[in-house]
């Protein structure tokens, strides 16, 4: 059902994604992810598959591939609409300024949900089992080929994007293996009613005067799905959460993953940070770019383009799979972090008992830092 003109409501993140589609078409070409001399990949054609309409970009020459206008066909109608790219310039301007202004949860943004409307698009995202959050036909000027690939989109302009948001799926369970009950009292003085810190609190007690263990993750899918990718992930995400969650210092991906070389609960001999950095990366791409936690996973990604980063300034910044895989990896290694989700909603370091053994909960989630 379309929504009506000027109704239509959002977050910042998902204005964030019409900003970029629009973005796109005005330009006509991204800016590549590891050039400092002006390096771009043009953008031949832009997929609006949950709309059926293609987005066709007319480039005046084939060295800048500067745009005048692009041709928007719907795949089941005929006839072929022209929107100038002035016009396109001028609103994902306005986009920009707007979503820095917007305030709440969600809102309307009337000029800009006319203008989608003209253009055929009646909702920003729709709901998908897909990582991939736009198609473009590229123009690859090293191979000299053009290409139909998809992406991932993160934006910052409304904040700092999830890699891995937290939900019941990537719930990690503990066990405390020497504790009585009268040990709770202490440990429940630990709460948040005396500090905004009281569960790292909590569980750096609990490091410290108790033995704890790691049992399982509270979903056998994504246990699964992390034994696809590696069969120790389990283990060392569990090592991580449990360094996380007992200090304020340990955040950084990157100085998590220094710690629990240090640890080296896998007892790994040469090159353990390698090691740990390498099994954690294969994570964080395949959570970015094709697994989800609750989704049975085969190990194949959504995206086989790569991924594109809208930055606070409003640049956009394309990072090519094939091409810049050492920089995606740096990206996600050096600008990501664990985050601590509601507490209240997950139980996280509430003590409960079950046939007479006690345990505790962490959840997982990553965010760009």
């Amino acid at each position: 059902m379309k929504e009506g003109v000027g109704k239509m409501r959002y977050n910042k993140g998902e204005w964030s994604e019409a900003y970029v589609f629009l973005k796109i078409l005005g330009d006509g070409k991204v800016t590549a992810g590891n050039s400092n001399e002006g390096d771009f990949y043009p953008i031949l054609t832009v997929f609006k598959e949950n709309e059926c309409i293609v987005y066709k970009i007319i480039h005046n020459d084939q060295k800048s591939y500067e745009t005048d206008h692009v041709c928007i066909e719907r795949v089941d109608k005929k006839g072929i609409k022209k929107i100038s790219s002035k016009e396109l310039i001028s609103k994902y301007s306005i986009l920009l300024n707007k979503i820095e202004e917007g305030k709440g949860r969600s809102f309307s943004i009337p000029e800009i949900n006319k203008f989608l409307n003209k253009i055929g698009i009646n909702r920003i995202k729709e709901g998908s089992q897909s990582k991939s959050d736009i198609s473009l036909e590229i123009r690859d000027l090293k191979a000299i080929k053009d290409r139909l690939l998809s992406w991932s989109i993160k934006s910052f302009l409304g904040g700092k994007p999830t890699i891995l948001n937290a939900s019941d799926s990537t719930t990690f369970i503990y066990k405390i293996n020497n504790i009585k009950e009268e040990d709770l009292a202490k440990i429940n003085s630990f709460n948040k009613l005396k500090s905004r810190d009281w569960l790292k609190e909590r569980i750096n007690y609990i490091k410290s005067e108790h033995q704890i263990s790691f049992v399982k993750i509270n979903s056998s899918v994504f246990e699964n799905n992390l034994k696809f990718i590696d069969t120790s992930l389990d283990r060392i995400i569990s090592d991580m959460l449990l360094e996380f969650y007992s200090t304020k210092k340990l955040v950084a991906i990157s100085d998590l993953i220094d710690k629990i070389s240090e640890n080296n609960i896998l007892a790994i001999e040469t090159n353990a940070k390698e090691l740990y950095k390498a099994k954690l990366l294969s994570f964080i791409k395949a959570s970015a770019f094709g697994m989800m936690p609750n989704v049975e996973w085969t190990g194949q990604y959504d995206i086989d383009g790569g991924l594109i980063l809208a930055l606070s300034d409003g640049l956009l910044k394309m990072y090519h799979l094939l091409y810049e895989k050492e920089e995606i990896d740096n990206i996600f290694y050096e600008n990501t972090k664990f985050e601590t989700p509601s507490s209240t909603r997950y139980k996280m370091g509430e003590i409960y008992k079950e046939n007479g053994d006690f345990f505790f909960n962490l959840n997982l989630q990553i965010r760009f830092k």
